[in-house]
C-alpha cells in the first residue's frame, strides 16, 4: 500500500484531501535515515538539525511561547563557524559514502560480461505480457 493512500485512510480523508498530507509525508521522508547518505537523515544532512518527531509539523508543545536570549556577535560568529565546520565534516562524510557506494556498484557492473552478439544472430527476447 502506498504511503499516501495509507495516510488517507489512516486520516479517513478523501483522495481530493492529499495536499493536505503532504507536509506530514515530506517531514516524515526528510527524517528518514537513508544509506546513499551513510545512515544519515536527509534534514541532518541538508541543514544539519537533529531528527524530530513527524508530528512536529501539527503541534509543537514546547513552543508555546517564545523565549528571548542575548548572544554578543561574536557568540554568534563562533556559534556559526562551528555549525559550518560540523556541517563540512557532516558533508565530506556523506560525499566519501557515495563515492564508495558508486565504486562498488560500478565494480560489481564491470565484473558481468556483455553479450556479444554480431549481426545476423538469433536472439531470444522474453517480454512481460501487457
Amino acid at each position: 500500500m502506498n504511503r499516501e493512500v495509507f495516510l488517507l485512510s489512516e486520516f479517513r480523508l478523501c483522495q481530493e484531501s492529499w495536499p493536505a498530507v503532504i507536509p506530514l509525508l515530506q517531514s516524515a521522508l526528510n527524517h528518514a535515515s537513508l544509506p546513499s547518505l551513510g545512515g544519515m537523515l536527509p534534514i541532518t544532512v541538508f541543514t544539519g538539525l537533529p531528527a524530530q518527531n513527524p508530528l512536529d509539523v501539527i503541534w509543537r508543545k514546547d513552543h508555546e511561547k517564545f523565549i528571548e536570549t542575548q548572544k554578543t556577535a561574536e557568540e554568534i560568529g563562533a556559534l556559526t563557524n562551528s555549525l559550518r565546520d560540523a556541517l563540512l565534516e557532516m558533508h565530506k562524510k556523506v560525499a566519501s559514502t557515495a563515492s564508495r557506494l558508486r565504486t562498488q556498484k560500478r565494480r560489481k557492473f564491470e565484473k558481468h560480461k556483455l553479450p556479444n552478439f554480431e549481426i545476423g544472430d538469433f536472439v531470444l527476447l522474453a517480454a512481460p505480457e501487457k
